[in-house]
């Protein structure tokens, strides 16, 4: 589970240096109202002699977050395995000549908080799982899929599912429906969490295709369980002799 410390920025220079990656994330609109995924990737442009960092128009998938100013936004700040977090306002938008870009500027912040996230093991272990496919999370109704899991950690799972189902559902996610995963752990704890697609293959033999997913802003309760389940079961699978790669 993620720990997390606030740290003083103290040479400000070096942190916000010219080209470091950033996501964003938008938490709140000055004027009306829009909800938007995230994170929209960035990188830092400059910080100037009065301590205002500037950064470039934050993308995701092609599309652009344009800001205004008063926006609050959430800055992840990467630096290797380390992400630095900040929330600021937007204090102005400068059109970039010649494009229809912005640089945008916020004021640096002198404190972080610095996460660290232990790397997740992943576990093969099989549960029933449902894969839910929703044109939006307000949408009562949804496609069901049913599946097992191949593997499952903190961080993510991988689903086995027939051939004409994982055929579907890729098309679904193709036309950028949204996914949702349902399980059981823990006698019947259930886990219902919103998933996003990392990979897949099929294994045309046993006709079987697997996607893997990670999990999608996943409340640190809820991770908190699954990885509680996991250990347990490793204790297990550990004490009947079973050997797996972590």
């Amino acid at each position: 589970m993620p720990e997390e410390i606030i740290e003083k920025v103290n040479n400000l220079k070096e942190f916000y240096k010219s080209g470091t990656k950033i996501d964003v994330f938008l938490v709140l609109r000055s004027v009306g109202k829009e909800e938007l995924d995230g994170p929209y990737g960035s990188l830092i442009s400059f910080l100037d002699d009065d301590e205002v960092l500037w950064i470039e128009t934050p993308m995701n998938k092609g599309f652009p977050l344009i800001l205004a100013p008063q926006d609050l936004i959430l800055v992840n700040v990467k630096k290797g395995k380390l992400i630095y977090q900040f929330q600021s306002l937007v204090l102005e938008r400068r059109k970039e000549p010649n494009t229809n870009l912005f640089l945008f500027a916020l004021k640096a912040a002198r404190e972080v908080k610095k996460i660290e996230r232990r790397k997740f093991f992943r576990l093969p272990v099989v549960l029933d799982v449902t894969i839910k496919v929703k044109k939006n999370a307000q949408e009562k109704d949804s496609l069901n899929f049913k599946g097992k899991t191949k593997d499952l950690s903190g961080g993510g799972v991988k689903v086995a599912v027939k051939l004409t189902d994982y055929s579907e559902i890729l098309k679904l996610i193709k036309e950028e429906y949204q996914t949702f995963i349902e399980f059981e752990i823990d006698k019947r704890k259930k886990i219902y969490q919103r998933i996003k697609f990392v990979s897949s293959y099929t294994d045309e033999e046993s006709k079987i295709g697997f996607i893997a997913f990670y999990f999608d802003n996943i409340p640190r309760g809820v991770q908190d369980s699954i990885i509680r389940f996991l250990f347990a079961k490793q204790r297990e699978m550990k004490q009947k002799g079973i050997e797996f790669d972590e």
